[in-house]
């Protein structure tokens, strides 16, 4: 219990700094009209206290209402519509939307920066990847609600607190009695906190399937087999079943949770009639103003209403902090490829020697990919790596890319450990292009601009999407660079490798010293990757080329080829020297050739 209110106290640490940062002003004046709200009623009932007494006191033959009664009552009026006007005008419907809009994009915000600045070590790690599809589901509602109801529970502590103030002055006993009845409230919506955590955001295996199968459901390739192969039914039967199963898992102690509830409120109630009543005989023997009982028992009902509600809200607060969890993991992921303090820079950007030397490499979850791995490449060199699925290639250009450091050897470049570089600056010498690269729902121009931010330039951006062979379906599009593409309004959505053309024009208008395209015309036709191909070799001749490919007819002009197998390069040389060597390489290739004779 102590080490879950603690994690509850650093969460609330945690949002309000958020907030604070956020829109400092807008934070402390969402809060402030909660605490307005909650005083309100003290004072209202204090002048319906007056009125009463007042207008008890006045001579029935009053010719004329006295001018106090008067003045009394139009304080209790203004109050009462002003605090109308402050909890409901200003705080529920102006400053909670405020409040609420701007935390959402604030998280939002938040979460896809942290997302930015991920290592792939933790992008691949599928612990990580939990975490980021519970943040993902959750981030957008549960992050406000945590500080939204936070403003609740306060709202409903001060009013407790201002009520308990003023019951003490008449039977100091009401307040310890009325709050022990309250208590099992907080206690009950924490636990009802917790059965939602923990079917949301436990990791339930039920939940989990639930959610696989409400995306199998949505996601468009997947919906596409489902229509060929009509394997609907059968999947909404195994949705259908999983949704029943956690329902009736999840029923029972909800069905507690309701007996309980219902009756919480009655017990509350009759504690509060006892306590009135035994007050009562101090108003008929006039040891207080009937308008003194009136104000006691006013505050009896705020203090009761209060205090359940600070159960209930503090409950909530509770059971969001849970997911608040999520979040907070997440941004605390520390980061795995670090810069040393003085890190090392090249400049200009040209073409650097690079060097594997004895790379062994394992991945985080012990599985040894490369084991002494030694090759050069030179300024200028075009290089490409072949070898069957699970060999290493891509293990290969995740280490030049320094998305993971190497286990045992070194990779050098111009003799400086990759590890000693700065990365904003190694990667400027970057361009990557690779398989399953993205489409981006933006217009043409944005598409191949995004190859490098820090230029705009419409010439350079014509002649890339020219050299990449898109240039005929941009200039067949109505609004042409400027069209919008994939399935949104007004967009047009390509085919797989009129996309691939784009993104190829993307690398073409980056024109890094250095480029590494994975698979990089797998969905484009044997005529246009020719094309292609021939742009590539006239952009890159004075540049360094690295292409990882299945198709030997992208490969066999390379300068040098790299075979490799079982984490190991087994053969190096050009295609005519692997050829005469009747290795490896002969076989794959003369397998492949084979399949287009």
């Amino acid at each position: 219990m102590w080490t879950q209110f603690r994690s509850v106290l650093r969460n609330i640490r945690l949002m309000l700094a958020i907030a604070w940062q956020m829109d400092k002003r807008l934070t402390v004046l969402y809060y402030l009209t909660a605490a307005l709200t909650a005083v309100a009623p003290v004072a209202t009932g204090f002048t319906f206290k007056l009125l009463i007494d007042h207008v008890v006191a006045t001579p029935g033959v009053a010719v004329t209402v006295p001018l106090v009664i008067v003045a009394i009552l139009a304080t209790h009026c203004a109050l009462l519509a002003a605090t109308t006007a402050v909890s409901s005008g200003l705080h529920d419907q102006y400053y909670d939307y405020l409040f609420r809009y701007k935390l959402q994009n604030e998280f939002a915000y938040r979460f896809s920066d942290k997302l930015t600045h991920l290592d792939i070590a933790h992008i691949e790690d599928p612990e990580v990847q939990n975490l980021i599809t519970n943040v993902r589901e959750t981030h957008q509602w549960r992050m406000p609600d945590f500080l939204r109801m936070l403003s609740y529970f306060c709202t409903a502590a001060v009013a407790y607190v201002s009520a308990a103030i003023v019951l003490a002055t008449f039977a100091w006993w009401a307040v310890p009695v009325l709050t022990l009845v309250t208590l099992p409230r907080l206690y009950l919506r924490a636990r009802f906190g917790n059965m939602q955590w923990s079917f949301y955001g436990s990791g339930a295996p039920g939940a989990r399937r639930l959610w696989y199968f409400g995306w199998l459901l949505s996601e468009n390739n997947s919906l596409r087999e489902t229509k060929i192969f009509q394997t609907g039914p059968a999947l909404l039967d195994k949705y259908k079943a999983i949704q029943d199963e956690l329902f009736e898992l999840h029923k029972k102690p909800l069905e507690r949770f309701r007996v309980v509830t219902t009756l919480a409120p009655l017990i509350e109630g009759g504690a509060m009639f006892l306590v009135a009543w035994l007050v009562l005989p101090q108003a008929i023997d006039r040891s207080i103003t009937i308008g003194a009982y009136a104000f006691f028992v006013t505050m009896l009902q705020q203090l009761v209403t209060a205090a359940a509600a600070a159960g209930v809200q503090g409950g909530a607060v509770y059971e969001n902090s849970l997911f608040v969890d999520f979040f907070v993991k997440l941004t605390a992921l520390p980061r795995l490829i670090k810069e040393r303090e003085d890190p090392v820079r090249f400049e200009p950007l040209v073409p650097p020697h690079i060097e594997f030397r004895a790379v062994s490499f394992a991945y985080p979850n012990g599985q040894s990919v490369l084991e002494d791995v030694s090759f050069t490449v030179e300024p200028g060199e075009n290089v490409a790596l072949v070898g069957i699925n699970g060999a290493g290639k891509s293990t290969i250009v995740k280490l030049l890319c320094r998305f993971y450091d190497v286990t045992h050897g070194a990779i050098l470049i111009n003799g400086v450990d990759i590890r000693e570089l700065e990365l904003a600056n190694w990667y400027s010498h970057l361009g990557t292009l690779f398989q399953d690269f993205v489409q981006y729902r933006l217009t043409v121009r944005d598409n191949i601009l995004l190859g490098d931010t820090s230029k705009v330039d419409d010439e350079l951006v014509v002649a890339a999407a020219t050299k990449a062979g898109a240039s005929p379906f941009i200039d067949a599009m109505p609004q042409r660079y400027d069209q919008m593409l994939g399935n949104d309004e007004d967009g047009v959505q390509l085919s797989g490798g009129q996309w691939q053309k784009l993104a190829i024009a993307r690398a073409f208008y980056q024109s890094a010293p250095v480029l590494i395209l994975d698979e990089p015309t797998s969905a484009i036709d044997a005529e246009a990757e020719f094309e292609i191909f021939n742009q590539l070799e006239a952009e890159y001749r004075d540049k360094t080329l690295l292409l990882v490919s299945h198709r030997f007819s992208t490969v066999r002009n390379a300068d040098r080829i790299l075979v490799i197998d079982s984490g190991r390069v087994i053969e190096a040389g050009t295609h005519e020297e692997l050829m005469t060597h009747d290795g490896k390489y002969a076989a794959m290739f003369s397998v492949q050739a084979a399949g287009y004779r």
